[in-house]
């Protein structure tokens, strides 16, 4: 056997006991799971998702399954999206991020709560502490589940109109009226009445919206008074 024969051999013999002592370091204790953390969950317990997981403590880490523990933890309906990694040695880490309610809708007994794509995220029977614009004329299925999202076309539209507003007018609406897709009213938290005719060309008729309300003369039009944006000029007139 020459030389390079050997060379071969030897090459081949080291770069299997490599691969075999490196299997032998991923197979030990050293990196039993011993934690699951959860980031990013404020509704949805900490112990929910690690159920959900479902990963037993002391599993070798790198035989779990990142994807299988993701889609069984997506499967919760408040969650938005789940990204689950390895912490090495001993730690898996599942960040969340829940859906957060931007509009609430009157319904039988209260108040359903929505998330920008109309997903139902919670009910209310009560005035809800957080101060949230209420879209009113929608149609609420008898039988609504959690993370079911609300087929309608008007609530799709005026949770796109509520995402086209800027950040300084958001607080100030208390309500949008969506019973009409072609003439869609909105109410400011102090009662003026906002016409926006068709739902287009939003954020220009914002950007006219946001210049008047913070006008030093505003004070004197609010509650009585209303602002006819839907030909995309201002015009200013009594209810």
């Amino acid at each position: 056997m020459g030389r390079s024969s050997n060379r071969k051999v030897w090459v081949i013999s080291l770069t299997i006991l490599t691969l075999l002592a490196l299997f032998g370091f991923i197979r030990s204790p050293v990196f039993s799971l011993r934690q699951i953390q959860v980031v990013g969950n404020r509704e949805v317990s900490t112990a929910e998702i690690v159920q959900l997981a479902n990963v037993g403590i002391g599993t070798n880490i790198f035989q779990i399954s990142l994807g299988t523990v993701r889609n069984s933890v997506a499967l919760q309906p408040l969650l938005q999206s789940v990204a689950v990694s390895r912490k090495l040695p001993g730690t898996l880490l599942i960040k969340v991020a829940e859906r957060q309610a931007v509009a609430m809708i009157p319904a039988k007994d209260g108040f359903v709560k929505v998330d920008a794509q109309g997903v139902f995220i919670k009910r209310d029977d009560v005035w809800p502490r957080q101060a949230l614009p209420i879209i009113s004329g929608i149609q609420i299925p008898a039988a609504l589940n959690l993370g079911q999202v609300i087929n309608s076309p008007s609530l799709l539209q005026a949770l796109q109109i509520l995402h086209s507003l800027p950040s300084s007018l958001y607080p100030q609406v208390g309500e949008i009226s969506a019973v009409d897709r072609d003439s869609v009213n909105m109410y400011t938290r102090d009662g003026l009445e906002i016409r926006l005719g068709e739902a287009d060309q939003a954020t220009e008729k914002f950007t006219i919206l946001r210049q008047f309300l913070t006008d030093k003369n505003y004070k004197q039009y609010r509650m009585g008074y209303y602002v006819d944006l839907s030909t995309g000029q201002p015009v200013l007139g009594r209810r």
